[in-house]
């Protein structure tokens, strides 16, 4: 297995808060949510999938990007979208999705997150 691999491997199985925020081409906000689940995939083929705890039907697929996942430090995480707690996740990740003005969607993390 190689170091990529073995890296990506760390991250299943584990619980992870996602703040996401939706944000038109002149970049005004249109939705902010966020996502608390158990990472399921993490590689370069399937991007990021979170099997979604509470408040989603199905799985979420983020882009592939390890280094925007930080550990979360220990606590209880209010996700107000939601209306629940998360207790002690052992990640975290924020997300910035903007549509263009031919419709076309980009992603990138928040730069706001920073690693711990």
């Amino acid at each position: 297995m190689s170091k990529v691999e073995v890296r990506n491997h760390m991250y299943i199985g584990k619980r992870i808060v996602v703040g996401l925020t939706i944000v038109s081409s002149e970049n005004a906000i249109i939705e902010q949510r966020q996502i608390a689940g158990v990472i399921s995939q993490c590689s370069p083929s399937t991007g990021i999938v979170i099997s979604s705890e509470r408040g989603a039907s199905e799985d979420v697929c983020l882009p592939y990007c390890t280094d925007a996942i930080v550990a979360a430090p220990p606590g209880t995480y209010t996700l107000s979208s939601l209306g629940v707690e998360v207790k002690n996740p052992d990640f975290m990740t924020s997300w910035i999705f903007r549509q263009d003005e031919d419709g076309n969607w980009h992603s990138k993390p928040d730069p706001m997150m920073k690693p711990a």
